[in-house]
């Protein structure tokens, strides 16, 4: 069992062989299934170490890219009107109607008056006719009366 012990690691697949076939000793044995197992978790280890390593990475990358989209958010945001500001302009423009359709309406009158001068001075111009019309008419009659 002495020379059995000297041997410090033995390359082998223990799943493979039995263990009377290595003619190893239980010690060696299990010193050879821990070291296995050490390295198995050790790799497990550094992949859980990568794999935290990557999400970390994938997590900063979306957290940015939501802190993009919310600063844009938040630009548009500034450039909507508020209700009050709506509320003001709405007022304003209503406003701004009322004082047109006034405008409008003394525009509307202004031009009613100017048609119904024009209709005055035509009528002032068929008056006008009219008494040189009666006024030939008369002379005309009183010529024919008279003898002339």
């Amino acid at each position: 069992m002495s020379e059995k012990s000297n041997v410090t690691r033995i390359e082998y697949d223990i799943n493979n062989v039995s263990l009377k076939e290595y003619n190893v000793s239980l010690k060696e044995y299990f010193e050879h299934k821990l070291v296995d197992a050490e390295d198995k978790v050790n790799l497990k280890i550094d992949a859980l170490k990568e794999a935290t390593i990557l999400a970390r990475e994938s997590m900063d990358e979306r957290l940015g890219k939501m802190n993009e989209f919310r600063d844009a958010l938040k630009d548009q945001n500034q450039t909507f009107l508020t209700k009050s500001e709506h509320d003001a302009y709405l007022k304003y423009m209503n406003d701004q109607h009322i004082a047109t359709d006034k405008e409008l309406d003394d525009l509307k009158k202004s031009r009613d008056e100017a048609a119904g001068k024009a209709s005055q001075s035509q009528v002032m111009i068929a008056s006008v006719i009219a008494i040189v019309g009666t006024t030939i008419a008369v002379i005309s009659l009183m010529l024919r009366l008279l003898g002339m």
